[in-house]
């Protein structure tokens, strides 16, 4: 039979005093969870010199060092220890260590958000060291906690959409941690309400699920077909797929650099900017905010990407590769009123430009 073993951590700072599992906040490296384990004397010393100060002995860090390596180790803020809350529990007595104690220390929002500040923080066992949410289980999850968080309401449909706002924004932060892992949802920031509305005036958050924007707004644009391109070719969604791509044909390089309006370090240029007018009868501007809140922070892994939107029967593809084939990512649109064809583009240095603008 294989037994398992776990890492275990000598706390320095208490004499006897181990953990098994931690996780820090990664901005200001202050403790958002520990599982400790002692006798009841050490666990008594613990919470006792957490409330003191340091000239009366107390903690305001713990030094975590591995048993198999102790000069590896790693120092962790208390913080103020008000937020802290705790749970312990006894192993049976009759174990071979005696009397052990675990305790269980944790920022008080993992359990009940702060309602007052609208931040929260859910543990999980997910990995999420490459800035994702996990699991589909842990998107939901964090999908519940941000409707509970939220003083707006929110739409279900919404979820995938406001998650990736979310990330890239720094509203959901991901803290790895030592067995345990912490997601922290803050929406108590300036620009929560103004993002969000802005979202649904772009279409990209409807009142219905696949629900294209002509048919929720109040005053819809006119439908117009491609036969009146002629008259009105500076209006979106006038332009057919041929003319489109021969409209993106002609940009060899850009004299104006725009910003995206929600992640401001994104760059696109006239090309990308002529596609996301000229894109589907209102625009492509969505597949722009795609870009921005979903693949730009992938730059800080690949360098150089293309990024393949296909469009055909009113649904889309966007594919993101490292240039040499590699499928980084890949988005299903459900749908679109885009001109079918393959639309390419580059993302290199922080900027979104048309092939022919490289």
């Amino acid at each position: 039979m294989q037994i398992e073993t776990v890492k275990l951590f000598r706390v320095a700072d208490v004499f006897g005093l181990y953990a098994d599992a931690f996780v820090q906040d990664r901005q200001s490296g202050q403790l958002i969870f520990a599982s400790f384990w002692g006798r009841d004397t050490t666990i008594q010393e613990l919470l006792a010199r957490l409330t003191l100060s340091s000239s009366e002995g107390g903690l305001a860090a713990l030094d975590f060092n591995p048993c198999d390596n102790p000069r590896n180790g790693l120092n962790v803020s208390i913080g103020d220890p008000n937020r802290l809350d705790k749970l312990t529990g006894r192993m049976p007595a009759d174990n071979l260590f005696g009397a052990v104690v675990q305790l269980w220390l944790y920022d008080r929002k993992a359990v009940e958000p702060d309602y007052a500040s609208r931040r929260a923080l859910l543990l999980t066992g997910e990995d999420v060291s490459d800035g994702q949410c996990g699991s589909a289980l842990e998107d939901e999850k964090v999908w519940a906690l941000f409707k509970t968080v939220s003083h707006l309401p929110l739409l279900d449909h919404w979820r995938q959409a406001l998650i990736s706002v979310a990330l890239s924004c720094g509203w959901l932060r991901m803290h790895p941690g030592f067995q345990v892992n912490a997601i922290e949802l803050d929406l108590g920031v300036e620009d929560y309400e103004a993002t969000v509305s802005e979202l649904i005036r772009q279409g990209r958050l409807t009142l219905e699920a696949g629900e294209p924007q002509a048919a929720r707004e109040a005053d819809p644009l006119p439908t117009v077909t491609s036969s009146s391109t002629d008259e009105n070719p500076g209006i979106p969604g006038r332009l057919t797929a041929e003319q489109l791509e021969d409209g993106l044909a002609q940009f060899y390089g850009t004299q104006e650099w725009f910003p995206h309006w929600l992640v401001k370090n994104m760059l696109y240029t006239e090309g990308v900017q002529f596609f996301a007018e000229q894109g589907g009868e209102q625009g492509a501007y969505w597949f722009l905010d795609v870009v921005a809140t979903e693949y730009f922070q992938l730059q800080r892994q690949e360098a150089f990407m293309l990024i393949k939107l296909t469009s055909k029967d009113k649904k889309a593809t966007v594919q993101v590769e490292d240039g040499n084939g590699r499928v980084l990512k890949e988005k299903k649109i459900e749908y679109t009123d885009l001109q079918s064809g393959v639309w390419k583009f580059y993302l290199t240095d922080d900027v979104l430009l048309l092939p022919g603008e490289y």
